[in-house]
């Protein structure tokens, strides 16, 4: 069996030894730069920090024939499963909105909540595979701007909101670091990012998944204004293909009618954006979880 490498960049709380000298440039490049502490560093790690799920793709591929009536047997119990789970997923979902639509008429917020909280599918979404890509110069330049106003943890490395095009630079040398060993173009890997990365895109596309789930005549789901936890990204680099897991947060509010003008959600939520990507195969798995906020 070959060994496989993996190379990650992460940020460590003390100073750390370099194995290369593509690691070292950046590594004195960005130790100059204006970093939240001068302890923080990225090093080059030779493995991978935590295990991680198999990729799934929402993308459709080839349909593989096997001869093998035991693989064949295999294939049609697990085609039986995923069609009981989405009749379960599309039950929960169907008894969640008719509760909703039950407790917002009676005003009963805590039962609602409990619905909510009792959904369990609702915490894990499946969302289509690639966000659409802005179509002029003009949306690119946007959607950087956006982006260097969000605080994100990137390997580690904590990167707060800032005017400053301080993570474009350093997520463009990232990209151009792990793509050195890929047949990727770093420039095609680091607009990808960017459409990830930009909450606009993001939250347009959980809106519409959530609001079609939760969204009725008695209940209207509205963006907010709400204190988030940072973006996380992790980006590495495996046998010249580019990986990436990220997860993106989105205040929402379920509105009753009668309170959309009044700015006050009727119930508060956050959401969860998940991804996993590899951009050598095109492979992409997203999903959206939503969670009830408690009150203070």
């Amino acid at each position: 069996m070959v060994a496989r490498t993996t190379k990650v960049y992460r940020a460590t709380g003390s100073p750390a030894t370099c194995s290369s000298s593509r690691s070292t440039s950046l590594y004195d490049q960005y130790n100059s730069s204006s970093l939240p502490t001068s302890t923080e560093q990225l090093t080059m790690a030779e493995t991978l920090p935590a295990k991680s799920a198999p990729l799934r793709s929402t993308k459709k591929g080839p349909v593989v024939v096997h001869d093998d009536d035991h693989n064949k047997n295999n294939n049609k119990n697990s085609g039986k499963h995923g069609k009981h789970h989405q009749r379960d997923e599309d039950a929960a979902f169907g008894d969640l909105k008719a509760n909703l639509q039950r407790y917002t008429r009676g005003n009963d917020r805590r039962m609602a909540i409990r619905s909510l909280n009792e959904c369990r599918p609702l915490r894990a979404i499946t969302m289509d595979g690639n966000p659409a890509s802005p179509s002029s110069q003009e949306q690119w330049k946007d959607l950087e701007k956006e982006v260097c106003h969000t605080s994100i943890q990137l390997n580690g490395l904590d990167i707060p909101a800032s005017p400053s095009s301080q993570i474009l630079k350093i997520l463009s040398d990232l990209c151009n670091e792990m793509c050195r060993e890929s047949r990727l173009s770093s420039q095609s890997v680091y607009q990808a990012m960017i459409v990830r990365l930009a909450r606009t895109t993001s939250s347009a596309d959980s809106y519409f998944h959530l609001n079609a789930l939760l969204g009725s005549q008695e209940l209207v789901m509205k963006q907010i204004h709400a204190p988030t936890p940072p973006t996380r990204l992790m980006m590495y680099e495996t046998d010249g293909a580019v990986h990436v897991a990220l997860t993106t947060y989105h205040p929402y509010g379920l509105f009753r009618k009668c309170d959309v003008t009044s700015g006050k959600a009727w119930i508060p939520l956050q959401a969860a954006i998940h991804e996993r990507v590899n951009f050598l195969t095109g492979d992409c798995f997203r999903h959206v979880g939503v969670q009830v906020v408690p009150d203070k």
